[in-house]
């Protein structure tokens, strides 16, 4: 199946999975599931920008070239959280500190160090322009304002908005949960013994990570033998909307998830991709269960993640356009491939003259483990490319994207400078 269709089709098969109430101590990273407005205003009484003097009225609509107008001092000083009942008059001022909220009659603040205060009386140089050095009252938000929409990630930045205006829960998506299984005779688990021929299962360990920083619940089911009873007893007992097995998708005499997913009654929507790596994806469903069947390939599985399954996590919590985010860049070296699929090539970054610049990972060069750690980006030939000259302009993506922003500005040169 070409890509395009594929990512269509999956996101087709993602449905919310119903809304939940979470104290905002467990929103963090959630998606918001309906609109969330304010209740209150912001501040809900005008409020002192600084240290200084509220002032009643009657003196800010003096003539311009009055001199000292000497005010009544109040008793008392009002700092944050206080409140006065009674208003000021013309005439009179009351000490306040910084965001304290003032009381009725005041229409202006003045600095502490702009007055000669005196016992009783306070001297300023008047008049004051209204307004000047008072926070309005719903300034920040006002009552009935839409704080957040539905859709939207709750990030700390947005849930301190919400605790600022008193908001206790929020109305989040649920998770999907995910289902990992690694299957083949040669992967063990991490503490076993791998012997001379075993495999430790990192790709299970990859799949699960990536699903978990994408917002599922993992379900970890192990590993299992090329055994098509064994894996389908696995995938029986889970309890996910979405179950991924790695390896066994070829077509050799040990590649056994076709059998599997006939033995369960999952009905096959595609085998394959036009893409490499990734070629012998596949993609099923039963019920509302979504099965993947992903490449025993670590690097393989993972493209495929990224570009299909992880949009599908999102769409799954009610995100609304969860498509690949993409940097512009231009291409250091030339790049070639054959026509008919699309091609993700690995690449690094690096950052001349304000251009992004993608430098391709040239075939057989370096260990697979250095170019992993080094070449964190990607860009994505399509099928009719057949070649991309040296500077040519394109679009880049990256692996392990939602941890990467500070390895990126490091890569880039970018942290410690204005963008």
């Amino acid at each position: 199946m070409e890509l395009e269709k594929a990512r269509e089709l999956t996101l087709q098969l993602a449905r919310p999975a119903g809304v939940e109430w979470l104290w905002l101590d467990d929103a963090l990273g959630r998606v918001l599931a309906l609109d969330i407005k304010a209740e209150r205003s912001l501040p809900s009484n005008p409020r002192s920008l600084f240290d200084g003097y509220a002032l009643g009225g009657e003196h800010t609509r003096r003539d311009p070239g009055i001199g000292l107008v000497q005010l009544d001092l109040e008793p008392g000083l009002l700092a944050a959280g206080d409140f006065r009942e009674g208003p000021l008059g013309p005439g009179q001022c009351i000490r306040v500190l910084t965001g304290a909220s003032l009381p009725g009659g005041c229409d202006a603040v003045i600095p502490e160090e702009e007055t000669l205060p005196g016992g009783d009386r306070v001297e300023i140089r008047g008049p004051v322009s209204p307004g000047f050095g008072i926070l309005p009252a719903g300034s920040d938000v006002r009552e009935g304002d839409t704080l957040l929409t539905r859709g939207c990630f709750l990030t700390p930045s947005r849930l301190a908005m919400l605790v600022a205006v008193g908001v206790t829960r929020a109305p989040v998506f649920r998770r999907p949960a995910v289902a990992v299984l690694a299957t083949g005779d040669e992967v063990v688990e991490l503490g076993e013994s791998a012997g001379k021929s075993g495999i430790f299962c990192n790709n299970r360990y990859l799949l699960s990570w990536l699903a978990g920083l994408y917002g599922a619940e993992v379900v970890q089911l192990g590993t299992s033998p090329d055994d098509p009873r064994i894996i389908a007893a696995r995938l029986e007992e889970a309890r996910a909307d979405v179950l991924i097995t790695t390896g066994g998708t070829g077509r050799g005499e040990r590649d056994c998830v076709s059998r599997v997913w006939q033995m369960l009654g999952v009905e096959p929507l595609f085998r394959q991709l036009n893409v490499s790596p990734g070629r012998n994806a596949s993609l099923g469903m039963r019920d509302r269960n979504v099965f993947w069947g992903l490449p025993g390939n670590p690097w393989a599985a993972q493209f495929v993640f990224e570009e299909l399954i992880a949009p599908m996590l999102r769409r799954f919590q009610g995100v609304p356009n969860p498509g690949p985010f993409e940097l512009p860049g231009r291409t250091t070296r030339r790049m070639i491939k054959k026509k008919g699929f699309h091609k993700a090539v690995r690449g690094g970054l690096r950052l001349q003259e304000d251009v992004l610049y993608f430098e391709p990972l040239e075939t057989g060069a370096g260990s697979t483990f250095a170019n992993i750690r080094d070449h964190f980006a990607y860009t994505l030939l399509g099928p009719d490319v057949v070649e991309v000259p040296a500077g040519s302009s394109i679009r880049i993506r990256a692996h392990d994207l939602p941890c990467l922003p500070l390895q990126w500005l490091d890569s880039i040169g970018l942290r410690g400078r204005a963008v």
